[in-house]
């Protein structure tokens, strides 16, 4: 099999229809002429060949070999440079398939993540069922999971010539969701953000730091404070984080309009600005929310 790379993705070479599935739905763009040849429908980078000899795919095949599963055709997401957890993940394909039939994941501490699979699909009621992932088989160090259709919000804010298109959508989605999740299971997600969330449907994916018993504040303020600090503000960038704080929750504008809706959902958004301010780990986000004039918190 000839390999080829693009950021932190591999997949076999001359493979269109995995290559497709990769710019589509998982790459995130990283300026604006990659965001520019993704709505053209063009391939974001070049892919460059790699050996096949890599230890990943050894890991993967001595994986597939332990679960008893033959896959050709893969598509493997090596974890971000710098992360101690040192996993990847494996999207598995079968012959002609443009979407793929199950996801692999590889490597220490998954444990916790096939409890949490385990639990939600005895206590999800049917209506959200589909839109985590089903666990199909957990081994030491390799977990099997059904796949879930969907881009991840992430992904399209990052990929969108006007993000802003999106926001609402986003946070719609988001609220729906976690309202109807936290009242059935009364649990927390633990991670919940725009890179875990998926778009069309609504499906939410990495249960890795699920908690079964949890105040819903986690999850409800996590989503938009990292939306914030993750959104293409100005030129398709990011801004420092304090300047992402103050456009998410002190300012008006499109973002934090989103916000206010979003938190309404769960109650009268002064009512959480306390916890808001106890959740926030932050002093100088907590001194620049007692300054402000105004807020999502306040209207």
């Amino acid at each position: 099999m000839t390999l080829a790379q693009v950021d932190r993705f591999v997949f076999p070479a001359g493979d269109p229809g995995i290559a497709s599935y990769l710019f589509e739905r998982l790459f995130a763009p990283h300026n604006l002429r990659e965001r520019l040849r993704r709505s053209a429908g063009l391939a974001v980078r070049v892919a460059k060949p790699l050996p096949e000899d890599m230890p990943a795919v050894e890991k993967i095949d001595a994986a597939l070999r332990s679960l008893d599963l033959a896959a050709s055709r893969w598509l493997l997401v090596e974890d971000y440079s710098g992360n101690e957890r040192n996993r990847i993940v494996v999207f598995l394909f079968g012959e002609g398939e443009a979407s793929p039939s199950a996801v692999l994941k590889l490597g220490s501490g998954l444990q916790r993540e096939a409890e949490a699979l385990r639990f939600l699909a005895g206590h999800l009621p049917a209506e959200l069922r589909d839109s985590v992932p089903r666990l199909l088989s957990w081994q030491d160090q390799a977990l099997l999971m059904s796949p879930v259709p969907g881009v991840s919000a992430y992904v399209e804010m990052q990929g969108l010539l006007a993000p802003g298109r999106a926001v609402d959508r986003h946070f719609d989605a988001a609220a729906e969701w976690l309202f109807r999740f936290h009242e059935a299971t009364g649990a927390s997600h633990g991670d919940f953000w725009a890179r875990n969330l998926l778009i069309g449907p609504t499906a939410v994916v990495d249960w890795e730091h699920f908690t079964e018993e949890a105040p819903i504040y986690a999850d409800l303020f996590h989503f938009p404070l990292t939306y914030g600090l993750n959104y293409p503000w100005e030129r398709w960038r990011r801004l420092p984080p304090d300047e992402a704080f103050r456009r998410t929750f002190l300012e008006d504008n499109r973002v934090s309009r989103a916000v206010r809706r979003y938190l309404a959902r769960f109650g009268d958004p002064a009512a959480l600005r306390p916890p808001f301010e106890a959740w926030l780990e932050n002093g100088q986000y907590r001194d620049l929310l007692g300054r402000a004039g105004r807020s999502v918190f306040s209207g």
